[in-house]
Formats: C-alpha cells, structure tokens, sequence
C-alpha cells in the first residue's frame, strides 16, 4: 500500500492500494485503444453516415467476443453502448469523454458483477441515455446563443 502527501498539509484518509493504480492504468489503456480503433480510426474511414455509427458500432461489440462472460444479451447491449457512443463521438469529436467513461465503465463492471446482473446493465445504458440527452440539450442551446450572437 503506499499513501500520497502533498505539501505536508494534506495527506489521504485511506492509502491507495498499488493494485487500484494497476488496475486503473490497465482499464485506461483498454478503453484508450478500444474508443481509438472503434471511433477515432473506423469511425472515420467509413463513408456514410448511417454506416459510421452502426459499423463502429458493430466492432466494439463483436470485439467483446474475447471476454469469457460474452453472450447474446451482452453482445446487444455493447452493440446499443457503441451507437451512443459513436453518436456522442459524432457530435462533439472529442474520444477523451468516452475513454473516461469507459476507464470508468471497466473499472464498475470489474467491482460490480456486471456480466451477472442485467440491473446494472440498464442501469449503466439509462446513464449513457441521460448524458446524451445533455449533450444534444447543450449542442442545442450552443447553437441559439451561436445565432443569437451572430
């Protein structure tokens, strides 16, 4: 275990424990690579607009395949993350908010038995759903006061 203290004022009340900060670096650079290839590269390859959501889509879920907890519900859940995902990505071109998430998202499922417990799994997709939301509410009023100012 080690703790951290910062300018001898403030110390953490717990200690981290040398496996979270192994734990969180390996999530991160899965969800790094897995937002990168599905949509900073595939995403932007594909011409179409429909086909740049459902195929990215399409790759992160099937990219699951691997995982030893992967079945049918789960592969239609993934696949329902990665069109809210590429259409977050479409809207603000930004992977960081989606490799946070997903730093986030592993990390949950790791701690959480979210391969076990479809609760969780609607619960996590009813969170995705309500950060959409917000953002295209942002995008629209972004784009009011754009005019507005204009």
């Amino acid at each position: 275990m080690i703790g951290v203290i910062i300018n001898k004022d403030f110390m953490l009340s717990k200690p981290i424990d040398i496996a979270l900060i192994g734990i969180v670096g390996y999530y991160f650079l899965v969800g790094f690579a897995e937002e990168l290839l599905c949509r900073g590269y595939i995403y932007n390859v594909i011409e179409g607009d429909k086909l740049k959501i459902i195929i990215p889509a399409l790759s992160f879920a099937s990219y699951h395949f691997i995982s030893p907890e992967f079945n049918i519900p789960i592969f239609i859940i993934l696949f329902i993350y990665g069109i809210i995902f590429a259409y977050i990505y479409k809207m603000i071109r930004n992977l960081w908010p989606l490799i946070i998430f997903h730093l986030i998202w592993d990390i949950g499922a790791k701690y959480t038995g979210y391969y076990s417990n479809p609760l969780i799994d609607l619960l996590c997709l009813g969170a995705i759903v309500i950060i959409l939301k917000c953002i295209i509410e942002f995008k629209k009023n972004n784009n009011r006061l754009t005019k507005i100012i204009v």
